[in-house]
């Protein structure tokens, strides 16, 4: 298998890290791979669900995004027609897909929400599910994602204990902890197949990390980018407004630089952005004029065509500039000469106030510079906007550890989420298999379950109050005897199941119930 999938990809020899994470998948064991991006990580999934599809077992591609699901899609397709003729891949993320066809396919690519969805809904296939790759795992540690990942990841091995996991992360300061959470091997890493060269922008001054220093033609984020020209930038913004203000910013510099050959790709591109609906929207219409100027943007906020017309005008390197949100980091496999984070902080909801960003996001979207096969070394520069920011920016980011990975599982909103689901499935049918199921996830295992009982106690009263679960034992006043003090047994209501099943927060179901 292995020999056939390194000739289809035209891969002559494999990098360190590749080598090292394959022996354990070859055994069939559980691996987390803590490596940089682009050191070929992809590599060991897709070799990892080949074989299990070989083996005649199922296997499902967990990913953050729906644009990074559909690239995986594409290429998984493409990679199992060519070495395993029969075997299918789908894809399930929300919008695009029927639940109920997809125990055809020997692999599905999802998003994690996707996936906790199906496990709610209990297809009769999902048992057969024996190979589980978990892509950008470190974003256990985001606040909106990690729950229902963590969750994902404990109910997929509770339900099959042979299960292999392969995890892809970037590099983390607790990987050991994290590998030994999911009983998998850590394969952990420093490794670029193209070097890094790393620099703080003030103004008009470019000061890179070795001491060599530079004099833009602009300030900031447009001097960067004509600096580079006409090599590819990637730039990163705080917000969809700022990508599209930004990329219309840089347009006509840009264009000023484009040879004829690329100047009718571009206008190839914008054409078949622009007629390729079934009727053309602003969106479609602004995209397509940036287009033609060499630059484009990039948000969540985009249709599922439209990014896709951009990520390929990048790839194909027709595209000179792209200004995305940072959600762009997580996964899409679009490299550049240089990525230029131009902003380095953003609103924090619980803070009520502007924040730093976490330093493992930073060092994800500067590890998209560098394309190898292309480039001998990659550029990834920080804006900063005055001296003292400079210095903070320096021993953060370029001398700073990315930040462990912890539990986002106790916060409220996720608990009411994936408590109510657990009721539900029947994992918890009193207080006892509750811990236990807890327990089991990265919550559990990092010690914050007996810290935060007051916090899990109010979210079962919640439920219990709202009529969403029903509670029999020491919590509802019945006579009880001594030795099922502290054991409430749990069933849900006809209400709590289709809350369950909508996949919506319990709290908005409340809402929904009593508007109507």
């Amino acid at each position: 298998m292995l020999p056939a999938i390194l000739e289809t990809l035209g891969i002559t020899e494999l990098y360190p890290p590749q080598r090292e994470a394959l022996e354990p998948v070859e055994r069939d064991a559980s691996v987390l791979m803590s490596v940089p991006t682009a050191a070929g990580k992809s590599l060991v999934a897709y070799v990892a669900l080949l074989r299990a599809a070989t083996a005649g077992r199922r296997g499902i591609y967990l990913v953050p995004l729906r644009a990074l699901a559909w690239e995986k899609l594409t290429e998984l397709r493409d990679l199992a027609a060519a070495v395993l003729p029969g075997c299918r891949v789908g894809v399930s993320v929300g919008d695009y897909d029927r639940a109920h066809g997809l125990g055809r396919y020997d692999i599905v690519v999802a998003t994690c929400e996707r996936a906790d969805s199906l496990l709610r809904n209990a297809p009769e296939w999902l048992p057969e599910v024996g190979c589980l790759v978990a892509d950008e795992v470190h974003l256990l540690n985001d606040t909106h994602r990690g729950p229902t990942l963590e969750v994902a990841l404990t109910r997929f091995r509770a339900l099959n204990p042979d299960l292999q996991v392969v995890a892809l992360s970037a590099t983390v300061s607790n990987a050991d902890e994290i590998a030994a959470w999911l009983g998998a091997e850590l394969v952990a890493s420093d490794f670029r197949p193209v070097p890094l060269r790393r620099a703080l922008c003030l103004d008009t001054r470019l000061e890179w990390e070795d001491g060599e220093t530079a004099t833009l033609p602009q300030p900031g984020a447009p001097g960067l980018v004509t600096q580079a020209l006409p090599e590819q930038t990637l730039l990163f913004v705080g917000t969809r407004r700022s990508a599209e203000a930004q990329a219309r910013k840089l347009a006509t510099a840009v264009r000023a630089t484009l040879t004829g050959a690329a100047d009718r790709a571009l206008t190839t591109l914008a054409d078949e952005l622009a007629q390729g609906g079934e009727e053309a929207t602003r969106v479609d219409e602004a995209l397509a004029k940036l287009l033609r100027s060499g630059v484009a943007y990039h948000h969540a906020g985009l249709s599922h065509r439209q990014p896709s017309e951009v990520e390929r005008g990048f790839r194909d390197r027709a595209l000179k500039v792209l200004v995305a949100t940072p959600t762009l980091a997580a996964g899409v496999n679009l490299p550049a000469r240089r990525v230029v984070v131009r902003d380095l902080s953003r609103w924090d909801e619980t803070l009520q106030a502007h924040g730093p960003l976490p330093v493992l996001e930073v060092l994800q979207m500067l590890g998209r510079a560098g394309r190898p096969g292309y480039d001998t070394q990659g550029e990834g520069v920080l804006v900063v906007k005055d001296l003292s920011h400079r210095d903070d920016a320096d021993e953060r980011y370029l001398n700073g550890e990315p930040e462990p990975v912890r539990s986002k599982l106790g916060s409220e909103p996720a608990l009411r989420m994936h408590l109510l689901a657990a009721v539900v499935g029947g994992l918890a049918t009193d207080r006892e298999a509750l811990h236990a199921f807890l327990g089991q996830t990265l919550f559990g295992a990092q010690g914050e379950l007996w810290r935060t009982q007051h916090r899990l106690n109010r979210v079962l009263d919640f439920l219990e109050a709202e009529r969403l679960i029903e509670m029999a034992g020491a919590g509802s006043g019945e006579f009880i005897t001594a030795d099922q003090l502290g054991r409430e047994s749990f069933a849900a209501t006809e209400f709590g199941r289709r809350v369950a099943q909508l996949y919506i927060d319990p709290l908005s179901g409340v809402l929904m119930r009593q508007a109507l």
